[in-house]
């Protein structure tokens, strides 16, 4: 009987704290920024159906997809190509990704430790890769490889990845995987995106009234100022464009109507739409008051990405032969871990001066941006 390897790729951990915003010239192919904006939307309705509140990092799933898609073929190449837009040559996005990955690092090398997008890959034997698949990987998506050996020591090794996360995580994250690393595992992949941002010293911190998803409403605490904001206003929405000081990020806040419920919102929203928030929002002299977000969600991505059309590659019917010769690899499963959290001043609070007015005092949705690629880092919904 053929057996079939387990391929795990696992989380992404955020803890984002926000820092106006100016759109840089494009670094990125308009066709991986527009997959990259599409998928990013696709995800996030997809996950956010509940009416909960959820954030997703979804340029970290493209950036990990992208490489598998590389290495993949026949009915897996398709179905990844329809759910994520890849072109259909799958070796000529790599640059692509690497200039998003590289903008990304500029930020985290640039910062303290608090700061940091680390990521890893284990794999049974080295040489069990491609030559050319291996040397691809390694230079466009920046992966480094680990040799294990999940076949003969599937506990040992299992702690070896769990303290290695244990480590990488600031020690937050203890004894993270219990039972998915097996004898069959023959890859596994971690991927941690650590991010303190603030939005700033002129951003100050207050309590205020939330009207919740449920009807319910309740004290929150808020950050607020005054300054001059990217202001994107239509019959059905208004959105806000923050920059995040010392950063390549931005964070954009779209606030539907009162007679739009956030679930119809999300359905409404689409690629075009961020795009003309970014091209077409006018600076405005505004008193600003937006939640302050601490956000942690876990998402297996299977059933996600199941749903999309994108089952295969969880399944003994996977073709990831140009990764290794064979069909004998699938990937399972696939975690996704984000946690955000937002500051800004706390020594004092500040009051509204006859202002026009943009206050976030129900659900709405929100993205932290990079700049010169647009690449919706991560996008979430806030209901309570």
């Amino acid at each position: 009987m053929k057996t079939k390897f387990i391929f795990i790729a696992t989380f992404l951990i955020l803890l984002l704290t926000f820092h106006q915003y100016t759109i840089a010239e494009d670094t990125v192919s308009s066709d991986i920024q527009a997959a990259n904006t599409n998928f990013a939307i696709t995800i996030f309705k997809n996950i956010a159906k509940n009416n909960e509140t959820v954030a997703v990092a979804p340029y970290s799933i493209s950036h990990h997809i992208a490489a598998l898609y590389a290495g993949s073929d026949n009915e897996t190449k398709r179905q990844i190509q329809n759910v994520f837009g890849f072109p259909e040559d799958s070796f000529s996005i790599g640059i692509e990704f690497k200039k998003i990955f590289t903008l990304l690092n500029a930020f985290f090398n640039n910062n303290t430790d608090d700061s940091f997008a680390r990521s890893n890959i284990w794999v049974q034997d080295t040489n069990y890769i491609l030559k050319e698949y291996y040397d691809y990987v390694s230079d466009n998506f920046l992966l480094s490889f680990d040799k294990s050996d999940f076949f003969n020591d599937p506990d040992g090794t299992k702690d070896r990845i769990n303290t290695w996360i244990y480590s990488k995580s600031g020690e937050k994250l203890k004894d993270y995987f219990q039972k998915e690393i097996k004898a069959t595992t023959r890859m596994a992949i971690v991927d941690l995106f650590n991010a303190n941002l603030s939005l700033g010293n002129k951003f100050y911190r207050s309590t205020s009234n939330f009207n919740f998803a449920d009807g319910s409403a309740g004290q929150i605490y808020y950050l607020s100022s005054i300054g001059d904001f990217p202001l994107y206003e239509t019959s059905k929405f208004k959105a806000i464009t923050i920059d995040i000081p010392d950063t390549d990020f931005f964070m954009t806040a779209l606030l539907p109507t009162n007679d739009i419920t956030i679930s119809d919102f999300r359905a409404y929203l689409t690629a075009d739409i961020f795009d003309d928030i970014y091209k077409n929002s006018n600076i405005t002299k505004l008193f600003v008051k937006v939640p302050e977000l601490s956000i942690s969600s876990k998402i297996d991505l299977r059933q996600n990405l199941t749903s999309l059309g994108m089952g295969d590659i969880f399944t003994g019917r996977a073709d990831f032969s140009k990764i290794t010769g064979t069909t004998d690899l699938f990937l399972n499963p696939y975690i996704q871990e984000v946690s955000i959290t937002t500051t800004g001043n706390n020594d004092m609070s500040i009051s509204n001066t006859n202002e026009t007015e943009f206050i976030i005092d129900k659900p709405f949705i929100f993205t932290i941006v990079q700049k010169q690629s647009n690449t919706i880092i991560v996008i979430g919904e806030v209901t309570k």
